[in-house]
């Protein structure tokens, strides 16, 4: 009974970080008459899909809350350094969804404590259960911690042969961006990927500077930043780039 009260205590905690953080988020400005525009047209795709079955229905109302958990979280300052560190672990989440799923493996953990301790029952002890919980707090980290390594080391490892490639590219007369854009077609992920961001950051209005400043955030390579330093440089003074 005390493993289960423990467990149970947990996850409510869990449960009301999450209520209170949804429930905090602003309603004024554009946000707020954008979410009026969505719940209008959730109304009505409530009303066309009335006769589809009811789970439908519950997979629908599930990526609403998620999708408003995400946009609570990303006005957050700690929601913007959970989006920079799972960009520099190249994870396909959002903050909403990496903190989901972070909540799941702290209490998922316990839970699978739970069932074992059929089996073996010291599992259920409550030093065990706390034990697991603790586990499932810090593995999510750890996962990414280990993403974040070994994709910077396979692109400072990419880094000299990419510098190699603009420099011979600006001296066949093509411009910063056209090399840049050789990178990305010629180059392996991540490096590739990385700057694919900057051409499109770029093509949308972003100040090159800014666009390089910004990769250098989400990397956080200590060569890369010497390069955009340099290439700053370049475009403040002038002087030949490639060398």
């Amino acid at each position: 009974m005390i493993a289960i009260a423990v467990a149970f205590l947990v996850g409510g905690g869990i449960l009301l970080v999450f209520l209170g953080i949804a429930n905090s988020g602003s309603s004024a400005g554009i946000s707020a008459r954008l979410e009026r525009y969505a719940a209008g047209n959730a109304q009505a795709t409530t009303t066309q899909t009335s006769s589809q079955p009811a789970s439908i229905g519950d997979l629908m109302a599930q990526s609403v809350a998620l999708a408003r958990l995400n946009r609570v979280v990303e006005q957050r300052d700690f929601g913007a350094n959970l989006a920079r560190e799972i960009a520099r672990a190249d994870l396909k989440l959002k903050p909403g969804e990496y903190m989901v799923l972070w909540a799941s493996v702290i209490l998922g953990i316990p839970a699978s404590f739970l069932v074992l301790g059929i089996i073996f029952p010291v599992l259920k002890s409550p030093f065990a259960l706390l034990l697991g919980a603790v586990a499932g707090f810090f593995i999510p980290r750890f996962w990414i911690k280990r993403r974040q390594s070994s994709r910077l080391n396979a692109f400072n490892k990419q880094l000299p042969d990419t510098i190699t490639l603009i420099a011979n590219s600006l001296r066949a007369g093509s411009s910063f961006l056209q090399a840049i854009e050789m990178v990305v077609r010629e180059a392996q992920p991540p490096i590739s990927l990385e700057f694919g961001r900057v051409v499109r950051e770029v093509n949308l209005g972003l100040a090159f500077d800014a666009a390089l400043d910004n990769m250098v955030r989400r990397v956080r390579s200590d060569d890369l930043e010497l390069m955009a330093t340099a290439i700053t440089i370049q475009h403040q003074v002038g002087g030949n780039l490639a060398e």
